[in-house]
């Protein structure tokens, strides 16, 4: 099931595609996503005294364990 409530092979029927193709491209979709996160959260920021909001993260999640 996907958040619309709609399963792949259902939005590609819709779609007029093969699932393979649409999970191709879900797929393709979120690798994209995932290098422009890595990117940002990985740059330092001026506001943060220049460390990068995944080392901010990491100190804020160690100093609650």
């Amino acid at each position: 099931m996907r958040p619309s409530g709609r399963t792949a092979t259902e939005v590609a029927r819709e779609l007029g595609i093969s699932s393979e193709s649409l999970r191709g491209w879900v797929k393709k979709s979120r690798a994209a996503q995932d290098a422009v996160s890595l990117k940002l959260n990985t740059r330092p920021r001026q506001t943060l005294g220049f460390e990068t909001p995944a080392d901010r993260l990491a100190a804020a999640v160690a100093s609650t364990g």
